[in-house]
């Protein structure tokens, strides 16, 4: 059976940031797709939540809510 061009997707954005040297998890519990960290995850609060779009386009109010995130730290 083949594999969903979106979960490919996501396999390859795991890979490449395992590449980077960070330790990739499921992020579904917290609404994206993957979370980084640089740490053991036992220890560390992660680093980054990715979400990976299906189309290839983010949402306006999504990239909002990055934005309104970002600036409230």
């Amino acid at each position: 059976m083949d594999q969903d061009p979106w979960e490919e997707k996501v396999a390859f954005v795991r890979r490449y940031y395992e590449n980077k040297g960070y330790r990739v998890h499921s992020g579904l519990q917290f609404g994206c797709e993957l979370v980084l960290y640089a740490d053991d995850p036992q220890r560390v609060h992660s680093d980054f939540c990715i979400h990976v779009v299906r189309d290839g386009r983010c949402p306006k109010k999504f990239v909002e809510g990055i934005r309104g995130a970002s600036l409230s730290h």
